[in-house]
């Protein structure tokens, strides 16, 4: 599959290059000389994690639980092979953080709130997407 169009994230709003930063490197996407590879390439199947992250931005089912499932619901949240199901629960993610800076909203998302809190901006992860944004 290639990449999504600039148009699948903006659907997120006016933070959609943030989410097309993170999902470029949730598959594995690097910055070639500073630049990004002409062609890229998504796979709304992939699987990381040994089998805990799915699809598009490598989402958790807890990830996604905590952002669109209601509390207290044992609703099974469906990551792989659905792009809208990713960008749905990104754009519920990112619209929640309000006017965070972006490097805490990356953090947030790749540790967790409480996860960013304890190891700020120590995460390598953070600078690479920063980067990649930068790119946009």
């Amino acid at each position: 599959m290639s990449f999504p169009s600039d148009a699948f994230f903006q659907l997120v709003g006016a933070r959609w290059k943030l989410a097309k930063a993170i999902c470029i490197h949730e598959q594995g996407n690097k910055l070639i000389s500073g630049k990004l590879p002409p062609v890229l390439f998504a796979d709304p199947l992939a699987v990381g994690d040994n089998g805990d992250a799915q699809g598009l931005f490598q989402l958790h089912a807890k990830f996604a639980q905590d952002y669109v499932v209601p509390a207290g619901s044992n609703a099974m949240v469906v990551l792989r092979g659905v792009p809208f199901a990713s960008i749905n629960i990104v754009t519920r993610f990112i619209v929640l953080q309000g006017t965070a800076k972006d490097a805490d909203v990356i953090g947030a998302f790749h540790d967790g709130h409480e996860g960013w809190i304890e190891r700020g901006d120590r995460d390598s992860y953070v600078a690479t997407v920063v980067a990649i944004l930068a790119k946009l």
